[in-house]
């Protein structure tokens, strides 16, 4: 089995590699964490993170030796498909609400709905309540529920990590294995640090999402979340979804959040197959797993034992306004013309990371 040995993460805005030029190391800043040698450097005030994986000896090859790396009973396509018009808007949409998130918990979201600057987009929605803190330490993801009448729909949105460099490493560092049981499927294991997210945020809002429904039946649960958000966000949907919400999900530079076994029963539990056909959008259509060019998330955790699902649209630009032209839906589990086409040993930038239509994770 070959995979990448080495990361680049560039903590500023992306670049090629060609563009960047000589890196110099900063002083005392190695540092060897279960494995993996971590090194600071840095060009023209830019911050750049180089991950070395010492238990893995394999040389480093080019983009295909490492795209051919074995995911066990991963089901791999390189089918594609354009994108609509009506398509992108609707995740152009559910990109701001997942924005939105990131002013929660916080003074930043307030009643009646009010933000510094997404929010006045909805001017039906109504907020229920927030929860969370940037500074908190638990395991929660802050976030919001919110309802609009006129639409039929409650939202509720989760965020990422405002330190996304020490949640990469940390993910990447730690490895966790994907061992903790995921309820209603035997075989199904899920990432421990996803599960005990997803069950504390869970509590924040429960009992406020079961009393909007039953208030307001026949309205649509919208769920959204971007990076640690969108793993929390498909935990918590598939859930609803279960308990016979009309739940839709989209999800932004979502990681990989269990095996192979759970990415199944995600791709039945949303598209009624384990290999469904996930090359359209129309409105029945209940969940989208957005990516793009140089975001390294959707790929992580990218160690033996994780398997990503089905549902993936990729946009091939790194930057935010991409236009239709841009996106493609992308059949499979794994689709060397989406994602997992980029190799690991590009140099990646955190940046890139926010950049889905809107910057996610700046100004809500």
């Amino acid at each position: 089995m070959k995979f990448s040995a080495t990361l680049l993460l560039c903590a500023g805005t992306f670049a090629s590699a060609a563009a960047i030029g000589p890196l110099l190391r900063r002083d005392n800043q190695t540092q060897i964490i279960n494995g993996f040698e971590i090194t600071d450097f840095f060009n023209d005030g830019e911050e750049f993170l180089y991950i070395k994986d010492l238990t893995n000896s394999s040389s480093l090859g080019d983009n295909n030796d490492l795209n051919s790396r074995d995911i066990l009973g991963a089901w791999e396509s390189s089918d594609t498909a354009a994108v609509s018009p009506a398509d992108f808007d609707y995740l152009e949409r559910q990109a701001k609400l997942a924005n939105i998130a990131y002013c929660g918990g916080s003074s930043l979201l307030t009643i009646p709905f009010s933000c510094a600057y997404q929010c006045k987009e909805f001017p039906n929605m109504t907020l229920v309540t927030t929860w969370g803190d940037s500074d908190t330490v638990s395991p929660l993801v802050a976030g919001y529920l919110s309802i609009d009448h006129n639409a039929k729909e409650i939202v509720v949105g989760f965020r990422g990590s405002h330190t996304l460099k020490d949640w990469i490493v940390d993910l990447i560092v730690i490895r966790e294995a994907v061992d903790t049981a995921y309820p209603g499927c035997d075989d199904c294991r899920v990432h421990m640090g996803f599960y005990d997210s997803y069950q504390a945020t869970l509590a924040e809002f429960e009992t406020d999402l079961k009393t909007l429904a039953a208030e307001n039946p026949g309205y649509r649960l919208n769920v959204v979340g971007h990076s640690l958000g969108g793993a929390v966000a498909l935990l918590a949907a598939t859930e609803f979804k279960r308990q016979g919400y009309n739940t839709y999900l989209t999800t932004f530079g979502q990681p990989v959040v269990g095996n192979t076994a759970f990415a199944k029963h995600v791709n039945n539990h949303w598209f009624g197959s384990e290999t469904p056909n996930t090359l359209e959008g129309n409105s029945s259509r209940q969940y989208y797993r957005v990516t793009h060019d140089s975001d390294i998330v959707p790929r992580v955790p990218f160690w033996p034992g994780y398997t990503p699902n089905a549902g993936e649209v990729y946009i091939d630009v790194p930057q935010i306004g991409p236009v239709v032209s841009d996106l493609q839906f992308c059949d499979g589990e794994i689709n060397y013309q989406c994602v997992y086409g980029n190799s690991l040993l590009s140099l990646i930038s955190l940046t890139a990371h926010h950049n889905y239509f809107v910057y996610i994770g700046g100004d809500c």
